[in-house]
């Protein structure tokens, strides 16, 4: 599916009752950062281990990490952990061998920033939900959209983590898919997955030449036309978070 939107041929949306031209899948998918955050991360979980480490290390910003084989991915889970909410939403959770990454994503362009609290409540959300398991480290990754960040405000979040020794790395889009081109990758399947990355950042507008429309242009024409899809839902969620 994403190669036929990619190369344009998903076409237009049909939606029952619309007068005026149904958007493209192409102009709906490059406008909702779930949609870039699923295509890119479904797709890393498939690199061999070698590769996936070498990516790990980038995204931790631990040169000498270990055990950073990848055992599980879960998208959007619901955490139920943090004392001060019903319920959080990460947008990904990577676990590992020793070791927990949250990553926290904000689209490319346009939408919310990086926000502090958010990041607290899902890293108390996350040693709720892992205390008990064989985790002992725990990795923040807010992706997209940081601020100039203090060390107070470091800081801040990682005590979070208690009783799980914690780092928090902030990442921006176009460096990440810089250290994915740079990945020592050999064997043709790694080549093919890193190859369907790059075309996703390209249709987002992260490298190349992609078209861009906003979140939130996206979120008014789905109200307007009264579109049921479960990520307008999502869209809703985050905006409020």
């Amino acid at each position: 599916m994403f190669h036929a939107i990619w190369s344009g041929k998903a076409r237009r949306l049909k939606i029952e009752g619309l007068v005026e031209p149904a958007p493209r899948w192409r102009d709906i998918f490059h406008s909702n950062e779930d949609l870039l955050t699923a295509t890119v991360f479904e797709r890393l979980a498939y690199l061999s281990d070698a590769v996936f480490r070498q990516l790990i290390t980038f995204m931790t910003g631990e040169s000498g990490g270990t055990g950073f084989s990848l055992n599980e991915i879960s998208f959007w889970p619901c955490l139920k952990g943090c004392p001060n909410r019903h319920w959080v939403e990460p947008d990904i959770i990577m676990l590992l061998e020793e070791s927990l990454v949250v990553i926290e994503v904000k689209p490319p362009n346009g939408g919310g920033w990086q926000n502090l609290e958010q990041w607290q409540n899902e890293i108390r959300a996350a040693v709720a939900e892992y205390r008990n398991s064989v985790i002992k480290r725990l990795y923040f990754i807010p992706l997209g959209r940081n601020c100039s960040w203090s060390e107070e405000d470091i800081a801040s979040a990682a005590t979070c983590a208690a009783p799980f020794k914690a780092t928090i790395h902030p990442l921006e889009w176009k460096p990440f898919a810089q250290a994915l081109e740079n990945l020592d990758a050999e064997t043709p399947q790694d080549k093919r997955i890193l190859g369907d990355i790059r075309l996703a950042f390209e249709l987002f507008g992260i490298c190349g030449e992609g078209k861009r429309i906003s979140a939130e242009a996206l979120l008014t024409f789905c109200k307007s036309v009264k579109l049921d899809f479960s990520y307008v839902d999502l869209l809703k969620r985050h905006q409020t978070s």
